[in-house]
């Protein structure tokens, strides 16, 4: 009977050490604080790029109610060519496909007639002119995609409204 006791009890000294050492601890808190603290910055960094994307199309939106209210002749062709083509030029960078971008512009003859649906296009001499520019951008960590976006887009909106030159 005393064979089984101390063989008892040094397997009990045996766990009493295995759970009093602690070495390898700071690694496996580790493994479990690194993937949250990646996430995490991960969606610090879409919301800096959504911020930045949201800032760039107020001013491509700005450039294009620059180009079109003018009313010049261009090397594009139409005025609504080269307002597309400036907005292009201004989101390139950061457009994989067309489909990502859409261009709007509606024109209306007074103030009063805004509330009403304009009519396509860049307007004619004296017009107001709103230049409407949506950006789909695909979402890359999937939480920021859950909580702000559709289908795996965050949709970035900017307008403006001018009255075009005479010409």
């Amino acid at each position: 009977m005393s064979t089984v006791s101390n063989l008892t009890m040094k397997r009990i000294q045996r766990l009493r050490k295995f759970l009093r050492n602690n070495e390898g601890a700071a690694l496996i808190e580790f493994a479990m604080v690194v993937p949250v603290l990646l996430y995490l910055l991960m969606g610090i960094i879409e919301f800096g790029i959504v911020f930045h994307l949201m800032s760039l199309s107020t001013y491509a939106a700005n450039e294009a109610a620059r180009v079109g209210k003018t009313g010049n002749s261009y090397a594009a062709g139409s005025r609504d060519a080269a307002i597309k083509q400036t907005v292009e030029q201004v989101l390139a960078p950061w457009m994989k496909n067309d489909q990502e971008l859409v261009l709007s512009t509606q024109s209306y003859g007074s103030f009063g007639d805004l509330g009403a649906a304009g009519i396509p296009g860049a307007g004619n001499s004296g017009e107001l002119v709103l230049y409407t520019i949506t950006l789909n951008w695909p979402v890359l960590t999937p939480v920021l995609g859950a909580a702000f976006g559709r289908d795996g887009t965050v949709p970035i909106t900017a307008r403006v409204l001018v009255k075009s030159e005479a010409f």
